[in-house]
């Protein structure tokens, strides 16, 4: 049977590791807690926000704003889960379980997608860096790619660094998408129209591949690069 330890008490991060960091949120991790990980949003000094850009100056000067992303995310994830599109222990994406209080304020509780229910996986990004993506990866990445577009989500940052390969609560491996879920965008077009929601992961996935990968948005398929070569096993 498939448990969580959820937390119960307030965190005290500062016991916790930070494992990843982007430009909005610090991720944590405890031994304590195995199966999640815990997002908090970073102060607005933290963010290396820009002196004249849009963004930038809501972040610094209405807090409701701050919290926009994490609100898409998981409006996002709920629209998902209700859709019935793909069963939800064989989701794209990190499952998100609410939140918790620490000492540092509210953290998102998120799954965390490990290979062997405590290390994190790898990234596709670390993946092509130890150039170590065979044919079976390919495969996966090509499901998960098809799952992304069947799912109807709407996304805002398909790259390598977000996508991670562990195994799901049903056992099996894929690669699935930890961050950039939700329309951010001030016209919120991606949540209305698949077509454009397959338009943008398209041109995310064209850009993932670099040297190594082609992608046919016909097939919705990755395929290796003319001169490319998909490693293998030992």
């Amino acid at each position: 049977m498939y448990h969580i330890n959820f937390p119960k008490d307030v965190l005290n991060l500062s016991e916790f590791q930070i494992v990843a960091q982007g430009g909005e949120r610090l991720v944590y991790q405890s031994e304590l807690y195995p199966e999640l990980l815990f997002k908090l949003q970073k102060r607005a000094f933290e963010r290396g926000l820009k002196p004249w850009d849009l963004k930038s100056f809501l972040l610094r000067t209405n807090p409701n704003f701050r919290n926009y992303i994490v609100v898409r995310e998981n409006k996002e994830f709920v629209n998902l889960c209700l859709n019935g599109a793909i069963p939800t222990n064989k989701l794209p994406i990190a499952r998100l379980y609410g939140f918790a209080e620490s000492d540092k304020g509210t953290v998102q509780i998120v799954e965390k997608i490990s290979i062997d229910g405590h290390r994190i996986g790898p990234t596709l990004d670390a993946i092509f860096s130890k150039c170590d993506f065979g044919a079976h990866d390919l495969a996966m990445l090509n499901r998960f790619a098809l799952d992304l577009l069947n799912s109807r989500l709407a996304t805002n940052d398909v790259s390598p660094s977000n996508i991670v390969l562990g195994r799901g609560s049903d056992g099996e491996q894929r690669f699935v998408l930890v961050d950039g879920i939700g329309d951010i965008q001030v016209i919120p077009i991606l949540t209305f129209f698949q077509a454009a929601r397959k338009a943008h992961l398209v041109r995310r996935f064209t850009k993932i591949g670099g040297m190594r990968l082609d992608f046919d948005p016909a097939t919705f398929e990755f395929s290796l690069a003319a001169g490319a070569k998909a490693t293998s096993p030992d």
